[in-house]
This record gives structure tokens, sequence and C-alpha cells, in this order.
């Protein structure tokens, strides 16, 4: 089963906030992800959920793919 954290939940939830992408994936026994990740783009792996959401966001909109607000 795949959990999906709700956005206002992600900026609302204190311990959601405090949550980092290598926690998330370990939390649901991606360690094999991590490793891709950490090879990759290893600046995500400690960004928090909300912040690295903010930073695809961001990303998405330099490239004229989405509008961040």
């Amino acid at each position: 089963m795949r959990t999906y954290l709700p956005l206002i939940a992600l900026a609302t939830s204190v311990s959601l906030s405090l949550l980092t992408v290598w926690m998330l994936f370990l939390a649901h026994s991606l360690a094999k992800s991590v490793a891709g990740v950490e090879a990759t783009i290893p600046r995500f792996l400690d960004l928090t959920l909300i912040k690295l959401f903010k930073a695809v966001v961001d990303k998405l909109g330099e490239n004229g793919i989405m509008h961040s607000w």
C-alpha cells in the first residue's frame, strides 16, 4: 500500500515537516532507491519533503512546465 501525503499535511504537521527524503525511503523499505538517489542527486536526500516539493516546482517553473506561486 502506498502512502500519499497531502501537501497541507506536509505544511502543517510538525512531524511530517521534519521528514526527509532519506527517512521516507527507508520507512518504505526503499534502500535501493536511496542508493540510486545518492549516486545521482545526493543533495535531495537531506531535504525535507516540503523543501523537495518546492525545489521540484521551482525547477519545473524555470523550465516553463509549471508556474510556482
